[in-house]
């Protein structure tokens, strides 16, 4: 750019030293008509953006993955002077956004410049920041001008309602392995039910198993003033080695969905929800309620990036201090190995109410998983969910089916 314009300060003084040498008129007439040229585009370049005026509309500071927002900039010509060929864009970090346009501002008139912006991936973002370019028509000069100032808007990620995702309530069925221990319940007999494997021998009910050809086992009411799960903990696995799939179809942005979905549902019951995960750095939000503590989780999970170094049955094993018996903690994992049973059979034991989601790599285009992995949760008393890619969540996680 510096060299173009030396360029055009030396070739008015070469023809200059010329005419002076030669004392060609001609060579004058050129000199002149090339230093008003010169001096004409250059003041053109730079009144061209001076004292115009812009309203910028702002945007809402947060906002959820599929929203659409509608951006507006509006540019004011208050002189008498025709401004020509601004050019104008938006300066914004929004993945596959471009807002730039070319306008043409007559004397005392608006020109409104209005954008549609779809934001298909979580994150923190800036937009409100544009910046105008202007030349001279033979294009000598360039001029540039930022105005506005550069807004922040938080997209938060998508959200399912999840309306048949209860674990607790199968739990307090006593349902196989996932029912609730001995030391949980009550003396209390709601109900018969058919006999599931898994099921205690001592809480066969004979006299309708006589009747009935078939085992059943007696149903007990859970020990609720005792037992009952009064907080959720969300463990999500953010460790890098144990992600695949790319974009909105990975691991990782289930992991996120569900988690955040999750969150939503049990915060807006009033429950005390904390949560958990260590990707690029450590989240935790101890145990808390209300819109708040949603509003910090969904915060997090907008910017959290599956990087992290230390396994999910790490993680659990370091956090398991946190955990105990009033509490229901959720691991949200795609990590199917031999270590994550065994750090969950701790879980277990240390605290009784235990929910594995577990995300199938094979399905995402990584390597296959262990297929033992859900089979050996199970038998540990573990309800387990099984995520594959193209799932429907809702479906998924749908504890009448478990």
């Amino acid at each position: 750019m510096k060299i173009r314009y030396i360029f055009y300060l030396l070739v008015p003084l070469f023809i200059g030293a010329l005419a002076s040498l030669t004392g060609f008129s001609l060579l004058w007439r050129l000199f002149i008509l090339l230093i008003l040229i010169l001096a004409v585009s250059f003041l053109w370049s730079y009144f061209s953006l001076r004292d115009i005026k812009y309203l910028i509309r702002n945007l809402p500071v947060k906002g959820q993955t599929g929203d659409v927002f509608e951006s507006s900039i509006t540019l004011t010509n208050p002189g008498r002077v025709p401004r020509v060929g601004l050019h104008i864009k938006e300066l914004s970090d929004i993945p596959d956004y471009q807002n730039e346009t070319i306008i043409n501002l007559t004397p005392h008139n608006s020109v409104p410049i209005t954008s549609e912006m779809f934001f298909k991936r979580r994150g923190h973002y800036s937009l409100g920041l544009y910046q105008l370019d202007t030349s001279d028509p033979l294009g000598l000069f360039k001029s540039t001008k930022r105005i506005g100032i550069n807004q922040e808007i938080s997209i938060y990620p998508a959200t399912l309602q999840l309306p048949f995702f209860d674990p607790l309530h199968y739990m307090s069925q006593g349902y196989g392995p996932g029912r609730w221990l001995s030391s949980q319940i009550s003396a209390n007999v709601a109900s018969i039910r058919d006999y599931t494997m898994g099921d205690s021998l001592k809480h066969i009910h004979w006299r309708t198993t006589a009747h009935s050809d078939k085992m059943m086992v007696k149903v007990f009411d859970p020990d609720r003033s005792q037992s009952s799960a009064k907080t959720i903990w969300l463990i999500s696995d953010m460790n890098k080695d144990a992600q695949a799939g790319s974009g909105i179809d990975s691991t990782e942005e289930y992991n996120v969905t569900l988690c955040a979905s999750i969150a939503k549902k049990y915060i807006e019951l009033d429950w005390p929800v904390g949560f958990i995960s260590q990707a690029e750095k450590l989240y935790y939000y101890p145990i808390e309620s209300g819109s708040q503590q949603l509003e910090y989780i969904q915060s997090a999970l907008a910017s959290i990036q599956a990087r992290g170094q230390i396994p999910i049955e790490d993680v659990i094993l370091r956090e398991i201090h946190r955990f105990n018996v009033n509490s229901l903690t959720i691991i949200v994992t795609s990590s199917w190995n031999e270590q994550l049973v065994r750090a969950l059979m701790q879980l277990k034991r240390h605290q009784g109410m235990v929910v594995a989601i577990l995300l199938d790599c094979g399905s995402f285009g990584g390597r296959r998983s262990m297929p033992n992995i859900p089979s050996s949760l199970i038998q540990l008393g573990i309800q387990v969910y099984v995520i594959k890619s193209g799932d429907n969540l809702n479906m998924a996680l749908d504890s009448r089916k478990i």
